[in-house]
């Protein structure tokens, strides 16, 4: 097991479910306006445009925040060190 981060053996599985979550939830919220409102097909093209922008935007997030973390710790840096004076 991979306690030596403080984090829980189960947090990649809540990330996925995150992720599926923000890509699904308005696509069917899209479905159910053109359903309740008769907007077919728009409401599913937005809502398919929100889920697919905001889901991919999340999940760069998530990358980008993961790599900050293990540069961190391997004590790799962003960029060239300044000399010290």
């Amino acid at each position: 097991m991979n306690r030596d981060r403080g984090t829980s053996d189960y947090s990649g599985l809540a990330l996925i479910g995150t992720a599926v979550t923000e890509l699904v939830a308005p696509i069917l919220i899209g479905v159910w306006t053109d359903n309740r409102f008769g907007w077919a097909p728009w409401g599913l093209v937005i809502g398919t445009t929100i889920g697919f922008v905001g889901g991919i935007g999340h999940l760069l997030l998530i990358a980008s925040r993961a790599d900050k973390t293990n540069k961190t710790k391997s004590g790799e840096s962003d960029g060239p060190s300044k000399p010290l004076s």
